[in-house]
């Protein structure tokens, strides 16, 4: 639910930035059009912007088709009628730091494995209890007693107490070996205890470093996007004084929207780390 929800916020800030690069690109055509009318620039020129015009709608038919399937997929997953007015309010635009790491050994203790691994190994040292005690001696107290009637119009109360003390000893042979069986079964839950302990230790390290590593792909993405943006500006200013072709802006544009994207991609990667190591820590 968590990784279709992330989904389907990516989707929607992928299409908040293709509409700003088509709102740039309306511009441009503008711009271009009174340049081809004032006989400043050849049709080629006019024609390269209205071709990545039908390539930004046709990516914005892709994107908006994406989030209506991600979004139903979401309804059912959380059991809501899907509505075309459904609108996630969420950003991944928020990732400004990264989230604090927690001990390995600490966050353990508190995971539902781990607990039944316990109490597997506390299930293996009760069992070896019990045949134990089917080993020791056994001691029964009793007490009975009785009332008459005699001659002469006497009563007379008899009473007996009685103790037995029972000692096992035809089967003792075969108990001795089914405790020396239960103390390995013992030694089993505790080896595959300790094992298993270690394996999610090494499960926790590995997802912080996945949550790390997705944390500083967004860092180096923000300076790409800052990067392409100075880019994007430079090229801009070069066009309309008439230092560069319109191609190299057009380029410029491309590289700058790729980077959002990315941006996002990066993002939503961290998001996901995130929620997998915040499962393996806290249970969520």
């Amino acid at each position: 639910v968590e990784e279709t929800y992330w989904l389907v916020v990516s989707l929607q800030d992928k299409k908040q930035t293709l509409e700003q690069a088509m709102v740039f690109l309306d511009t441009l055509y503008r711009d271009v059009t009174a340049a081809f009318n004032a006989g400043l620039v050849t049709q080629n020129d006019k024609l390269k912007v209205n071709l990545k015009q039908h390539e930004l709608q046709s990516n914005m038919l892709k994107v908006n088709n994406g989030i209506t399937l991600a979004t139903m997929a979401l309804c059912q997953l959380v059991g809501v009628e899907y509505s075309e007015q459904l609108w996630l309010s969420d950003s991944i635009a928020d990732v400004t730091a990264i989230y604090p790491q927690k001990d390995a050994a600490t966050a353990m203790a508190g995971r539902k494995e781990y607990q039944l691994l316990n109490l597997s190994v506390r299930a293996e040292q009760l069992k070896k209890k019990v045949l134990i005690g089917e080993t020791l001696p056994h001691l029964t107290v009793g007490i009975g007693g009785s009332y008459g009637q005699l001659v002469f119009d006497r009563s007379k109360f008899n009473g007996l107490a009685f103790a037995l003390l029972q000692v096992p000893l035809t089967n003792w042979w075969e108990a001795s070996t089914k405790i020396k069986q239960q103390q390995l079964q013992i030694q089993k839950a505790e080896n595959n205890r300790d094992d298993l302990t270690r394996k999610m230790e090494l499960e926790v390290r590995q997802a912080w470093n996945n949550m790390s590593e997705a944390y500083n792909q967004t860092e180096l993405m923000n300076a790409t996007v800052h990067d392409a943006e100075m880019n994007l500006e430079t090229s801009a200013t070069n066009y309309r004084a008439g230092l560069i072709p319109i191609s190299d802006l057009l380029e410029s544009q491309t590289i700058h929207r790729q980077a959002l994207d990315q941006l996002v991609d990066a993002k939503i990667s961290y998001k996901t780390a995130l929620l997998r190591y915040q499962m393996l820590t806290e249970g969520k």
